[in-house]
């Protein structure tokens, strides 16, 4: 997703009706000038299935002058049951 718009819409129209019991938490990993990356995990069931989502991810988040996020990526594994 590129853009404020693009993230808005994905989490207003397409994970906030597909998920709920949301869990999430993370925990920095290290910072390197403007940049740092961190160790998250979330758990939430679907919407209508019931199914138990586990993700077990890594992301880094870029951050500009201003201190506005520039660049983010996330890696992660899933697990459903």
């Amino acid at each position: 997703m590129i853009g404020h718009e693009a993230i808005r819409q994905y989490w207003t129209e397409g994970a906030m009706s597909a998920q709920r019991n949301v869990r999430f938490s993370a925990h920095p990993l290290a910072f390197d000038g403007r940049t740092g990356y961190a160790l998250w995990t979330a758990t939430f069931e679907r919407v209508p299935s019931g199914v138990l989502v586990e993700l077990d991810g890594v992301l880094s988040a870029a951050f500009d002058e201003q201190m506005r996020c520039e660049l983010f990526r996330e890696w992660w594994h899933r697990r459903e049951s």
